[in-house]
C-alpha cells in the first residue's frame, strides 16, 4: 500500500473514531472529502504503476535505438579521423597565387 493510501486509511480511521456520522451536514462533507481522497490515492497509485511500466519501455526502446544507430552509423571507435585543418595561406601567398592565375589568362 502506498504512503498516500495509508494516510487516507488513517484519516478514515480517525473519522470513524470520532463517530463522524453521515447524518449531519458536517459529517457528510467530511466523509465525502475522505472518499474523494481515497479515489485520488487510488488514481495516483495507478498512475505510478503506469509511469514505471512506461519508463521500462522507454529504456528498452532507447537500448534498441542505440543498437540501430550503431548498426547504421557504425561503431564510434571505427570512425575515421576528421580531416586535418588546411594551413592558412599568408597574404603574400594569396597574392602570388592570384598573379599566377592572371598570367595564365
Amino acid at each position: 500500500m502506498g504512503a498516500i493510501k495509508e494516510k487516507v486509511t488513517y484519516i478514515r480511521g480517525l473519522a470513524e473514531g470520532l463517530d463522524i456520522s453521515a447524518q449531519t451536514s458536517e459529517g457528510r462533507v467530511i466523509l465525502a472529502i475522505i472518499d474523494a481522497l481515497d479515489m485520488m490515492a487510488m488514481s495516483i497509485e495507478e498512475t505510478d504503476v503506469t509511469v514505471e511500466e512506461l519508463s521500462e519501455e522507454v529504456a528498452e526502446l532507447s537500448e534498441d535505438l542505440d543498437l540501430i544507430c550503431e548498426d547504421f552509423y557504425g561503431d564510434e571507435d571505427d570512425e575515421e579521423q576528421p580531416p586535418k585543418p588546411r594551413k592558412r595561406k599568408t597574404g603574400e601567398e594569396i597574392i602570388n597565387n592570384f598573379e599566377s592565375m592572371l598570367v595564365r589568362l
